[in-house]
């Protein structure tokens, strides 16, 4: 019998854009806690580092038009989201460090690994040490010992969910079958003349604005406003969606495109995608045909989508069920591992207490 388990973690942010002050006007210049998480504070200047890109992209899309009041909603979100990641990697590591104590025999594994990463990281950037600076300032590290620090708490966050998780997530082919048949099978596919699974078929158009390779992050930031812009433009009624090559093209390169369009290449709801691109796609299915997602970064592209088909299909062959099936068991393992990972953080608030200033709850 397959099984299929996926170790859920959560990741010391990291991003590509310096925060500064200046750049952030409504953050103080000096340093503040905004939570406490077991008696260590989480920092002011922490939370600035990890909504930094983010934060580059909300003042493209302000250029690009988005209003003040749509923005300071975005904004809020985005740092509720990074102070909620940010206490639950300090919960994660506290765990981690009181399962292995640097003095013990597994901090003494830890601190080998930690030193053979580090001396890779330094053998690959020996012949050009600006990058290694380079590296540091855009995780908002000053240091190599700082950088050392960082991957030391990642090994021990990631040690301890390993252990918790490792085990009872899961899901066996019986599991997923039922849930394949309560989702795709049964009466509602009986009733639409199916005696197997019947899925969703869809057929999309992508906008893409293409960007060099070795392009920088200014580069990126500019197409990712063109984008935003063309985004609006289709919103407000612009834009004609037949003219977007045209009408959005005046800056640089736009193409259109479209995929699953024929029998056999379509794209099917129990497919599996990278987050950024999921996610527009969850978005895509939501809205119905017609309507464009917001644009997203996908690689160094940046991508609109908009469903322009949707058709049920019957799936009668095996190992095309088989593979659905697959898709689905690691679905439900990572949904599952996601539950149990919640649950884990739940116990950890209470072993070792959250504050956050000023809060009322």
């Amino acid at each position: 019998m397959k099984q299929f388990v996926v170790l859920t973690t959560l990741c010391a942010l990291a991003v590509g854009v310096p925060a500064s002050a200046e750049e952030n006007p409504d953050w103080n210049l000096v340093d503040g806690v905004v939570a406490m998480v077991g008696g260590r504070p989480v920092l002011m200047s922490e939370v600035a580092a990890a909504v930094a890109l983010e934060e580059a992209k909300l003042r493209a899309k302000e250029r690009a038009g988005l209003s003040a009041e749509e923005a300071a909603k975005e904004r809020g979100k985005a740092r509720a989201k990074a102070v909620k990641a940010l206490v639950e990697n300090v919960l994660l590591l506290l765990a981690g460090e009181q399962q292995c104590p640097m003095d013990s025999e597994c901090g003494e594994r830890m601190t080998g690994e930690v030193d053979k990463r580090l001396g890779q990281f330094l053998d690959s950037t020996k012949e050009d040490p600006s990058q290694r600076e380079r590296f540091f300032r855009s995780r908002g590290l000053a240091s190599q010992e700082q950088y050392r620090k960082s991957i030391q708490d990642e090994l021990l966050r990631q040690l301890y969910v390993g252990l918790e998780l490792g085990k009872g997530g899961e899901i066996s082919q019986q599991e997923a079958a039922a849930e394949m048949e309560r989702r795709f099978g049964g009466k509602k596919a009986r009733d639409a003349g199916c005696d197997a699974i019947r899925v969703r078929e869809m057929g999309m158009e992508h906008v893409e604005f293409p960007v060099e390779a070795t392009a920088g992050l200014d580069t990126v930031l500019a197409r990712y406003e063109a984008a935003y812009r063309c985004y609006l433009g289709l919103q407000r009624g612009e834009v004609e969606p037949d003219a977007i090559e045209e009408m959005c093209g005046k800056d640089g390169e736009v193409h259109v495109f479209q995929t699953g369009t024929s029998e056999g290449s379509r794209l099917r709801e129990t497919a599996s995608f990278a987050p950024a691109y999921k996610e527009a796609f969850d978005s895509a299915l939501e809205k119905g045909t017609g309507e464009f997602s917001e644009p997203f970064i996908l690689g160094k592209n940046i991508t609109m989508i908009r469903l322009i088909d949707v058709q049920y299909r019957c799936i009668t062959v095996p190992e095309e069920q088989a593979e659905i099936l697959e898709g689905l068991m690691g679905r439900m393992a990572e949904q599952r591992q996601g539950r149990r990972l919640e649950a884990v953080l739940d116990q950890l608030k209470s072993e070792y207490p959250v504050e956050v200033p000023g809060s009322t709850k």
